[in-house]
């Protein structure tokens, strides 16, 4: 691990650790930056929104998917109230947790499951990361008229 970018930056310190597989490592430290966030922040703030999708991550490598579940929703709940329901972070994040629920017996919310996606025309039920991502670029690039 780079040990210069963990200097500079704690909480890409703790991601870097995610990436690398260290799981428990880098949770344990997107916890402790949770928590001095939660200190100093709204509980709604926008920047929140980022360290619970990476305890998320964390937390579905780990096959925890109650858990990142958990956390993924309060993650989407920030964003859909302080970004909208058609930001692009707020798409990702209902991906992801279409993702960890087909992971988990029954399934925690099965109207969470038929919840779309939507962009201008485009609307996306359950896709890879990829495609909502990169369908939501395509989108972005069309004109007000053409919606």
């Amino acid at each position: 691990m780079n040990q210069s970018t963990k200097d500079k930056d704690p909480k890409r310190g703790t991601i870097e650790y995610i990436e690398h597989g260290y799981y428990e490592e880098g949770l344990s430290m997107l916890n402790k930056c949770l928590e001095t966030q939660k200190r100093s922040l709204p509980d709604d703030h926008p920047s929140l929104v980022a360290t619970y999708n990476h305890i998320t991550l964390g937390l579905s490598k780990l096959e925890r998917y109650s858990e990142a579940f958990d956390i993924g929703m309060k993650a989407l709940n920030i964003a859909t109230k302080q970004l909208g329901d058609e930001h692009e972070q707020t798409c990702y994040l209902r991906a992801m947790l279409q993702m960890i629920a087909d992971q988990m017996e029954p399934h925690p919310q099965d109207k969470f499951r038929m919840m779309p996606i939507k962009r201008g025309r485009l609307f996306i039920l359950s896709l890879s990361f990829i495609k909502i991502c990169g369908a939501i670029r395509r989108n972005d690039k069309k004109t007000k008229n053409d919606v």
